[in-house]
This record gives structure tokens, sequence and C-alpha cells, in this order.
């Protein structure tokens, strides 16, 4: 789901998940049924708080050696932060 969710290009309206569930076979009224009624929101939430903690509201976010890491994130300055 991740990945089909990237793919689809950040069309997240409720049609546009149905979509990506069927095109992925899940059972598609379970799905609906489930985001509907917050089956998740708790499980989302406990995983998003360190991130928003952290001032990250947007990916690509990386914290590097418990800094948050605000340059180009191309793979050199990544390891330019690590070796710092």
């Amino acid at each position: 789901m991740h990945d089909a969710l990237y793919a689809n290009g950040g069309q997240l309206a409720p049609a546009d998940l149905d979509a990506v569930a069927q095109r992925l076979g899940l059972d598609v009224e379970r799905f609906r049924a489930e985001l509907i009624d917050g089956a998740y929101t708790a499980r989302v939430e406990r995983d998003a708080a360190p991130a928003r903690a952290a001032g990250i509201a947007a990916t690509p976010a990386f914290i590097v050696n418990g800094t948050r890491h605000t340059e180009s994130f191309d793979a050199g300055s990544l390891v330019d932060a690590l070796v710092a």
C-alpha cells in the first residue's frame, strides 16, 4: 500500500484510495469501513508523534546523529553529515 500510494502521485481522495485498494486486491468494503471508522488512527498518531515533536511536517526528512538534516538530500550530503 505504501508504495502504491506514493506511485499514485499524491492523489488521496477517498475514490483514489478505493481504486488503489482494489488494484492491490484488498477487500475494498472492509478498507473503506476501517478508513471511515478510524480503525488505525491511534496507531498512525503514535507513529507520527515523534516526527512532529522533532519538527518534521513532511517527507523526506532525515535525522542524522540526533540533528535534523536540512541540507539537500543527495547521498553525498547525507554521508558528509554522518561523518561530521
